[in-house]
């Protein structure tokens, strides 16, 4: 479900992987590695900044989850969504950058 929101040339930065360089390599490095030790995430909508600069939308934002063992982690997200217009349709946004950090 979450491969549809990412363009497939997206940049990636997160709490496992250093670099990634497509959507396959940020799913096998960073995904794939961190999503199951996962009980709950959340992101803190309310908290949002949001900084339109056509054609992109930057979103920063900070995140809480639960580990699998129970242990709390916080950490920020910035993500940049690239707004593409379909002809006679509505305006579609992928992620082209996301950059994932936990605090310590």
């Amino acid at each position: 479900m979450a491969r549809g929101m990412f363009s497939p040339g997206v940049i990636g930065f997160g709490t496992v992987a250093y670099s990634t360089n497509n959507l396959d390599e940020l799913v096998s490095e960073q995904w794939e590695k961190r999503w199951p030790l996962n009980e709950s995430f959340e992101f803190d909508i309310q908290s949002a900044k949001l900084i339109p600069c056509r054609p992109y939308i930057m979103v920063a934002l900070p995140w809480t989850a639960r580990d699998v063992d129970g242990t709390e982690r916080k950490g920020r997200a910035t993500l940049m969504l690239l707004g593409k217009k379909e002809p006679d349709g509505p305006i579609e946004l992928v992620c082209c950058h996301s950059h994932f950090s936990t605090l310590i």
